[in-house]
């Protein structure tokens, strides 16, 4: 098979990134204005020659524009960094499409919605080190070639689970890695599993019931909502707790009300999902603490009639 190389070296770091949503879309203009990396797109489905696109990003009334180049999937043998920010359920069919073309030395960087699509991957590129998770809470929504940065929040980029990180880990090339964390103003973390986890705790409560409503996030405060929103919280907090998040149920209702607070008029992506009529991440969101309650034998019927109905889309 010939791997050809597409992208000319120059003296910055290659990072592709696989994935031109809203957060795709946000890393390529962090990384584009910092200036440290060289960033382009990668399209695993369909493209086979090179295009380039404008992307723009508005954010407080502010505009900023960039050329983005999208390259075939082979372009990934000149990548340092391939960063894949698709939605979860794509992610175990890229890693398959991509395995041929990732150097062994390539830092790979998760950042997806929901949990357990790291496990996957692994399984996929046994043999592949340096396997990074990220996890953002920056409230971002795409139309079209716009990126609409509707607040910022942290982001996390590190090891899924610190006592997986292995011998090798020391082979990763931190210079690159570190020019990706400032050009995206994110943190290091040796454990991102937390993090990840947290996130999970705000997104299994406001995706499914926006969802199945189809009102913004806000909406979600409003009085006729409340008791389902507090019986939701009640449900997951001994699961997650059983995953590992440290939380109670008064702590994790009011994280999950800020953010709604804070993203008020921002539809969910399953909100979107559902509006749309496309297949949602709800077995990464809702399925995983199924499992956990299954496994450890606790109370799950709303979770569980959630998850039905998303799965046959409301009808």
């Amino acid at each position: 098979m010939s791997h050809s190389i597409l992208i000319k070296h120059t003296n910055k770091p290659n990072i592709a990134i696989i994935g031109a949503g809203s957060i795709g879309m946000l890393v390529y203009h962090q990384i584009v204005q910092k200036n440290l990396l060289t960033p382009y797109f990668v399209d695993t489905r369909k493209i086979h020659v090179p295009i380039s696109k404008i992307l723009r990003l508005e954010y407080k009334q502010k505009v900023h524009f960039s050329k983005a180049n999208f390259y075939p999937t082979k372009a990934i043998t000149s990548s340092d960094i391939v960063l894949i920010t698709t939605k979860a359920y794509s992610v175990p069919q890229i890693c398959k499409q991509i395995a041929p073309y990732l150097k062994p030395n390539t830092i790979l960087i998760i950042m997806v919605n929901g949990i357990g699509v790291i496990e996957k991957v692994k399984q996929i590129l046994p043999s592949h080190h340096f396997i990074l998770g990220g996890s953002t809470s920056n409230g971002a929504m795409k139309n079209k070639n716009t990126c609409f940065l509707k607040g910022l929040g942290q982001t996390f980029i590190g090891e899924y689970r610190h006592h997986e990180v292995t011998q090798s880990s020391h082979l990763y090339n931190l210079e690159t890695l570190n020019k990706f964390i400032k050009s995206i103003n994110a943190t290091y973390t040796h454990n991102v599993y937390d993090k990840i986890l947290n996130k999970l705790s705000i997104n299994a409560v406001i995706n499914p019931l926006t969802a199945i409503k189809q009102i913004q996030n806000g909406e979600l405060l409003n009085q006729e909502n409340l008791e389902l929103f507090n019986n939701l919280c009640s449900e997951i907090t001994p699961i997650l707790q059983q995953m590992g998040l440290k939380t109670t149920k008064e702590e994790l209702a009011q994280n999950v009300k800020n953010v709604c607070q804070t993203t008020f008029k921002n539809y969910s992506s399953m909100e979107q999902d559902i509006a749309f009529n496309r297949k949602t991440e709800v077995d990464y969101i809702l399925l995983p603490l199924i499992k956990t309650a299954n496994d450890k034998n606790l109370s799950h019927s709303l979770i569980k009639e959630l998850y039905k109905k998303i799965k046959n889309k409301l009808n």
